[in-house]
């Protein structure tokens, strides 16, 4: 029974090279961030390269703000998101804002991701002409800050640069 388990595993291992060597690392998406002790990081800059190429290409959909300034005085980008040549829904009442940003914590990469994949998704599915990214875009404004502790993300700490936990830290 032993030799046939044996049998069994050598021959399925036997497959994985092969199945290793159908991987094109050209057909994977990329992230657009560098890779940092074992995990791939969006630097501001790169960030700050993204956003004005998409309100560059895109700008029926795409008005890029700032919401002010980190210590170190880097811009802190707001993507809005809507199909600006219509003012309000069809119906005629104001279209709904929702408020999404990410990057709290400089380390935490996720939250900065979440929110830059959720821009580029509407803006790549307006283009392509995705009915549902196309209804949401005519009926709400997405406002989008991607990165929110630029400082912090920057130095890989939680922190901003004068280490204050910027989750922790509101007036209420």
């Amino acid at each position: 029974m032993r030799v046939a388990i044996g049998l069994v595993v050598c021959m399925m291992l036997a497959t994985l090279p092969a199945a290793a060597a159908q991987y094109d690392p050209a057909q994977t998406p990329v992230w657009p961030g560098d890779p940092i002790d074992s995990h791939v990081h969006l630097t501001w800059a790169t960030l700050t390269l993204d956003v004005n190429d998409w309100a560059d290409e895109y700008p029926e959909i795409v008005d890029l703000t700032s919401a002010g300034e980190s210590e170190l005085g880097k811009t802190l980008w707001v993507v809005r998101l809507s199909d600006w040549s219509m003012e309000t829904k069809a119906n005629g009442s104001a279209k709904e804002i929702i408020y999404i940003d990410g990057g709290h914590h400089g380390n935490e990469y996720l939250g900065t991701a979440l929110a830059y994949l959720t821009a580029k998704w509407y803006i790549n599915a307006w283009s392509e002409g995705n009915q549902e990214a196309i209804t949401v875009l005519q009926n709400t404004e997405l406002h989008i800050l991607i990165m929110l502790n630029p400082d912090g993300n920057d130095i890989d700490t939680r922190w901003n640069i004068n280490q204050v936990d910027l989750n922790r830290n509101y007036d209420h």
